[in-house]
């Protein structure tokens, strides 16, 4: 447990498509192997990647924070990113599965999903949150206007 960062990969038995069973499977596993050292203060940073069978490696979601009890959160927060994900981890076969954690000291409180603003509404479009306004400049801050209407932005 000195290391910051470790790396536990699960080879897949043959290749295959990222389902959800396979990922809970392999969480599960995950969670027996390295959660079950964690010590009451302390939490674990995560990161959970996929190999695919040309040894391309992809990452399913942001880094998330988590702590013993947080398993069902991370099921389902990864059940739902993976329903409204990139189709790739659904069509190309996979080697493995990479957990990518690292104990941290102290008590955290587990942050599952991105860190949005939680009253702004977004849209999902191949992987990219798109904002859904009636006032862009909720959103960020306008670079130009066109006489045609048509704005540039930078988003924040």
């Amino acid at each position: 447990m000195n290391n910051l960062w470790n790396n536990k990969e699960y080879k897949l038995e043959g290749l295959s498509i990222l389902t959800d069973q396979i990922l809970f499977k392999y969480i599960n596993l995950f969670w027996k192997d390295v959660m079950s050292q964690i010590e009451d203060n302390q939490h674990v940073l995560l990161l959970i990647r996929v190999k695919f069978e040309n040894n391309q490696i992809a990452t399913l979601s942001d880094m998330q924070t988590i702590n013993n009890s947080s398993k069902g959160y991370l099921l389902q927060f990864l059940k739902d990113k993976l329903s409204v994900g990139n189709e790739t981890y659904k069509i190309t076969p996979i080697r493995s599965i990479i957990f990518s954690y690292g104990f941290r000291e102290g008590k955290s409180t587990p942050s599952l999903g991105p860190t949005l603003n939680k009253n702004l509404k977004y849209q999902i479009y191949y992987r990219n949150e798109l904002p859904i306004c009636m006032l862009p400049e909720e959103y960020g801050s306008i670079l130009s206007c066109y006489a045609s209407g048509k704005y540039l932005y930078y988003f924040n």
